[in-house]
């Protein structure tokens, strides 16, 4: 595999790891479980974690400089997250197909493209979900029409996205 870590199918604890100048995604999880804590996500030219199909729990987490997205969430997976830090990246978090990102203390700076991101890419699937508390992001954010995003319970107005702008 060309990501760092790739968990398939697996119940696991990630704690207190740094991952560093990766080539492509850093951590890439399908159909998982599991935590991650206390770690850091640097230069990494890819996602610094993608997810399909999985539930996950992340607290106290630093991403800096990630050439795609730092949390690329898809394919129904459920998230929660705590205390999460990402500077410089494509998109800092993109919920897709049928996803789920609940967030407390969030804070996105520097984001190329996005800060926030929810859609659906493939067609069997619906659209996705961000709910975010105790932050004070305000631009750079993109809803397509059937997702959802509520930032300190204001719903985001959902828009057209044409696709191939985003892949």
């Amino acid at each position: 595999s060309e990501d760092a870590l790739n968990l398939i199918k697996s119940k696991f604890t990630i704690n207190e790891c740094y991952f560093d100048k990766i080539i492509s995604d850093a951590i890439d999880i399908d159909f998982s479980n599991g935590k991650i804590t206390n770690s850091y996500f640097s230069n990494i030219n890819g996602d610094g974690i993608d997810t399909s199909g999985s539930e996950i729990e992340i607290f106290d987490i630093k991403f800096n400089n990630i050439g795609d997205k730092a949390l690329s969430i898809g394919e129904k997976s459920f998230i929660n997250a705590y205390n999460i830090t990402i500077n410089n990246a494509k998109i800092g978090i993109a919920s897709k197909d049928g996803s789920k990102f609940y967030g407390k203390k969030i804070h996105i700076t520097n984001s190329k493209l996005l800060n926030l991101a929810a859609y659906n890419k493939k067609s069997i699937y619906n659209g996705a979900n961000i709910e975010l508390e105790e932050t004070s992001l305000k631009n750079k954010i993109l809803s397509q029409f059937g997702s959802q995003i509520s930032i300190n319970n204001k719903i985001i107005t959902n828009e057209k996205v044409a696709m191939k702008e985003l892949y």
